[in-house]
């Protein structure tokens, strides 16, 4: 079975691009790799809406990038935690994407940019609670939760 037109000439473009292998990079040189071959698939598809808010944390605030679809609320929320490994990734490597899935999914996507290892241990309970929160923060006019209380967002 052929390949996808699309998807070849992604593989093309990625075989033209010369990487070390991962385990001989350090974590920034792992970074400054990944966010090169991202680039690769360009700026990513139109979204209605994207913002850039932080959300209060354990150990400060969290960027989050949230992106709405076009169309009328209410929409569905997906929290989107980028991958990497918990080393690599960021809101950057993982925009395109982001905007693929708000757009063919019809939800607002909420990208959390969460602190990277090793500097830092695996994201956990900061993580869990800020879930929680972005849905009841950043969806709240489109999925009609009523906000908590006790934190405020920052925009």
């Amino acid at each position: 079975m052929p390949l996808d037109p699309e998807a070849e000439i992604l593989v093309l473009a990625a075989a033209r691009v010369p990487t070390t292998p991962l385990e001989q990079l350090t974590p920034q040189q792992a970074r400054d790799d990944m966010l090169r071959q991202t680039a690769l698939l360009g700026r990513g598809e139109p979204v209605e809406k994207i913002e850039d808010v932080l959300a209060p944390g354990p150990n400060g605030e969290i960027p989050i990038r949230v992106y709405t679809p076009a169309g009328r609320a209410p929409f569905a929320c997906l929290v989107y935690f980028h991958g990497g490994g918990f080393v690599i990734g960021n809101l950057e490597t993982h925009d395109a994407l982001c905007r693929m899935i708000a757009n063919a999914s019809g939800a607002v996507v909420a990208s959390v940019d969460y602190r990277l290892a090793p500097r830092r241990q695996i994201p956990g309970r900061g993580c869990r609670r800020l879930r929680g929160d972005l849905l009841d923060r950043r969806a709240r006019p489109a999925v009609r939760h009523r906000p908590a209380p006790d934190r405020r967002w920052r925009r």
